[in-house]
């Protein structure tokens, strides 16, 4: 889950170069991940014009103003918030089985999935 959310960060934040593939792909290809249904949900005139611009194909243009618009406002930081409750959760159970070389390289393997961010966010 923690993957999959730093991905859909990723997306919205980076660039093309930093991705190695085009950035916004998802926004034009119809999927609504957690951050733009977060900012969405987060009201006010930014989620209204994201919901204009959504909800049909877009242009690579409208692509570049949603992914403004999401990064403008909370719900990149909340979505961040929510991968690490996930690697969080998933650092505990981890803990349960006692230590080994999986369970400390599964750990670190989360930590740097956050660190990644570090640069970009």
């Amino acid at each position: 889950m923690a993957f999959q959310i730093v991905d859909d960060i990723l997306d919205l934040v980076a660039t093309d170069e930093q991705l190695g593939k085009p950035a916004g792909h998802d926004l034009i290809e119809g999927v609504y991940t957690l951050p733009v249904i977060r900012a969405i949900n987060g009201g006010g005139p930014g989620a209204q014009r994201l919901r204009e611009l959504l909800g049909h194909p877009i242009s690579d243009e409208a692509m570049h103003e949603a992914r403004a618009i999401v990064r403008e406002g909370s719900a990149i930081r909340s979505s961040l918030d929510v991968a690490r409750h996930y690697i969080s959760e998933a650092t505990a159970a981890l803990e349960t089985i006692g230590p080994s070389e999986a369970a400390t390289a599964l750990s670190a393997a989360a930590e740097h999935l956050l660190d990644s961010l570090s640069t970009i966010v």
